[in-house]
């Protein structure tokens, strides 16, 4: 008797105690909401970096916002995440359709599954 009791706790709890209102989490205003990392001062960054790269460029306008508001920090977060989105990059010494490796290439990876490590 106390285990079916406990069992019908358990159900009870696990079905009506975790539910989330779906509304308030799925609307078109929660859609829009950007997490920022909290801000660090300016001397953590090189300013100069900003600096060799064009901001003009489609896609950096975020950088390129919050670099002349002088807020280096987030301006290294957005460059991060337009690096980390591009889709449209193409290695011409990497063959991604038809992989090719030498043997020397295995014998490196096949030594690395087993933490022995190939040091030049």
């Amino acid at each position: 008797m106390k285990n079916i009791f406990f069992i019908c706790i358990c159900a009870l709890f696990t079905t009506f105690g975790c539910t989330d209102d779906d509304e308030i989490l799925f609307t078109e205003d929660s859609a829009n909401i950007e997490l920022l990392p909290t801000n660090k001062p300016n001397d953590v960054l090189d300013a100069r970096l900003f600096e060799v790269i064009n901001l003009d460029y489609p896609g950096l306008e975020k950088v390129k916002s919050y670099y002349e508001a002088n807020e280096y920090y987030y301006a290294a977060h957005e460059l991060l995440k337009y690096y980390r989105n591009r889709s449209d990059i193409n290695n011409p010494n990497i063959n991604l359709i038809n992989p090719a490796i030498t043997a020397s290439e295995q014998n490196i990876a096949d030594q690395a599954l087993d933490f022995r490590f190939y040091i030049r």
